[in-house]
C-alpha cells in the first residue's frame, strides 16, 4: 500500500527553493530522523503516545508538502479547499472509527503526501489489487486520480474511510489495530505494529522493520511522522 515518491518530491523541493526570490510559508522538517527497530516498545526506543506530536503540529509540518506532493505526476497538486476538507476528513473518520487522528494523517502521508490526485498502485503476484486514494487502501472505491477539477469532499471522506474504517475486500487501520491487539500490543506499539501489517499484510513481533518485499522502514517512518517529523519528504 505504498510507492517511493520522495527523491522526486525532494528535488522538486530543491528546485522551487532555487527558483523563487520570495519567501514562501512551508513546513519545517520536524525533528530529526530517527531508525527505530525491534519490537516497537519504549524499552526498544520507540516514542510513547505521550510523546507523540500534537495533530496540529504534525499539520503545520507537513503542510508544504502536501501543496507540492501531485506535481511529479504532472498532476495539479491539492488546493487549500481540498485540503481543508481533507483535515476535515480526518478529524470525521477518526470520530467514526476511534483510530487516532494523528495515525491516519501519519499514514496519508506516508502513502500519497497528501495527494488528492494520486495514482493508483497496484498490488504485485497473486490475487493482485487495485489500491487507490490517499491511502492507497486495499481495493478501494474512491478516488479522484482521474478527476481534473476539484476532487469533492465526498471522495476525499471516501479515501479516508477506506484506508481507515477498511474495504469490502481488504483491511484497514481498524482492523490491523485490532490484529496488533490480538496479539497483546497496546498504546503507541499496537499503532506501529498496525501500520506494519497495513503495509505488509503481517508483522515480526520483534523486528517491525521487517517488511519481507513490503517497504522495511514502514512502521519506523509512521512513528517518525507521529513525532511531527516529515521523515525524507523535505531532504
Amino acid at each position: 500500500m505504498n510507492f517511493n515518491i520522495t527523491a522526486k518530491l525532494a528535488a522538486m523541493v530543491l528546485a522551487f527553493f532555487a527558483s523563487t526570490s520570495s519567501a514562501a510559508p512551508r513546513s519545517t522538517a520536524g525533528p530529526a530522523v530517527s531508525g527505530y527497530a525491534g519490537d516497537g516498545t519504549p524499552s526498544a526506543g520507540w516514542p510513547s503516545v505521550e510523546q507523540w506530536a500534537s495533530y496540529e503540529t504534525m499539520w503545520a509540518n507537513n503542510r508544504f508538502t502536501m501543496g507540492i506532493s501531485c506535481e511529479w505526476m504532472g498532476k495539479p497538486n491539492s488546493t487549500p479547499e481540498e485540503l481543508d476538507d481533507l483535515n476535515n476528513a480526518i478529524h470525521q473518520v477518526a470520530a467514526e472509527t476511534g483510530v487516532d487522528a494523528r495515525l491516519i494523517l501519519a499514514v496519508v502521508m506516508q502513502e500519497s503526501k497528501a495527494c488528492v490526485r494520486v495514482h493508483t498502485t497496484y498490488s504485485p503476484g497473486v490475487g493482485s489489487h487495485a489500491n487507490p486514494g490517499l491511502m492507497q487502501s486495499h481495493a478501494g472505491t474512491f478516488s479522484c486520480h482521474d478527476i481534473p477539477g476539484r476532487c469533492p469532499a465526498e471522495t476525499i471522506v471516501g479515501m479516508v474511510r477506506d484506508g481507515t474504517a477498511g474495504t469490502a475486500a481488504g483491511d484497514g487501520l481498524v482492523a490491523t489495530l485490532a490484529q496488533a491487539h490480538a496479539a497483546g500490543a497496546q498504546g503507541a506499539r499496537a499503532a506501529y505494529i498496525a501500520a506494519r501489517i497495513y503495509n505488509s499484510g503481517f508483522f515480526t513481533p520483534g523486528a517491525l522493520e521487517d517488511g519481507r518485499g513490503a517497504t522495511g522502514p514502514y512502521a519506523t517512518d509512521i512513528a517518525n511522522r507521529l513525532m511531527g517529523s516529515t521523515v525524507r519528504d523535505l531532504q
